[in-house]
C-alpha cells in the first residue's frame, strides 16, 4: 500500500471516529434535555397541585378546569405547528 492509500485510510477512520463521538454527544444531549424537561414538568405539576390545594373547593374545580382547557389548547396548537412545519418542508429542487 502506498503512503497516499494509508493516509486516506487513516483519514477515513478518523472521520468515522469523529462521527461516532458527535453522534454519542448528540444522543447524550437529547437524553439530558428530556430528563430536564421531565424534572421541570414534575416540579411544575407539584407546585400547581400545592397551589390548587390551598383554594376553596369551588375554586379548585375552576382551576382544574382551566388547566384542562389550557392543556387541550396547547396540545392543539402544537399539532397545528407540526402540520405547518411538515407542509413548509418541501424539496427546493427536483432531481433530474
Amino acid at each position: 500500500m502506498s503512503d497516499l492509500d494509508n493516509t486516506q485510510r487513516e483519514a477515513a477512520e478518523t472521520v468515522e471516529k469523529v462521527r461516532a463521538v458527535l453522534d454519542n454527544a448528540r444522543r447524550q444531549n437529547e437524553e439530558a434535555d428530556a430528563n430536564i424537561k421531565g424534572l421541570l414538568g414534575v416540579g411544575i405539576r407539584e407546585l400547581v397541585e400545592v397551589s390548587i390545594a390551598k383554594l376553596s373547593s369551588a375554586d379548585q374545580e375552576k382551576a382544574r378546569l382551566a388547566i384542562a382547557v389550557a392543556k387541550e389548547e396547547t396540545e392543539r396548537d402544537l399539532r397545528n405547528l407540526e402540520v405547518k412545519r411538515a407542509v413548509r418542508v418541501k424539496p427546493t429542487r427536483q432531481m433530474v
